[in-house]
């Protein structure tokens, strides 16, 4: 019986949490359609582009709950730091993609760092309420 409580418990967070997921999308979504022309893709390296008058964005989600901070080290290694540790983020060929490209981190990462060089830290900051 504890076993089948514990399994339960397990279905009904994970199935929470991916609603939680797919409520954030459709608010992202919901915001930049007011931008412009959003069109869904089916490609490993961006999910959306947005057309705007002339412009083209290819737009990228990093899903990121739970993280103190996101590091952008190089243009190819993306880190994730939370209380568990880092983890690498998969590129999928989106840093050489030429063109617009916007990165969407939600719901909220703590701090955003792009390292210019071993010397420099950029910080950026975008505060999206949902």
């Amino acid at each position: 019986i504890a076993l089948v409580v514990l399994f339960v418990l397990v279905v009904v967070i994970i199935v929470i949490i991916e609603n939680n997921k797919k409520r954030f999308v459709h608010a992202i979504e919901h915001k930049l359609k007011h931008h412009g022309t959003l069109e869904k893709v089916t490609n490993n390296s961006h999910q959306y582009v947005l057309k705007k008058q002339d412009k083209t964005y290819l737009i990228r989600l990093i899903y990121a709950p739970s993280v103190k901070e996101v590091s952008f080290n190089s243009k190819r290694h993306w880190q994730l730091f939370s209380s568990s540790g880092k983890k690498m983020i998969e590129t999928h060929g989106f840093q050489d993609i030429e063109g617009n490209k916007l990165i969407i981190i939600y719901p909220q990462p703590g701090k955003i760092v792009k390292y210019i060089n071993e010397n420099e830290v950029a910080n950026y900051y975008c505060n999206l309420i949902f």
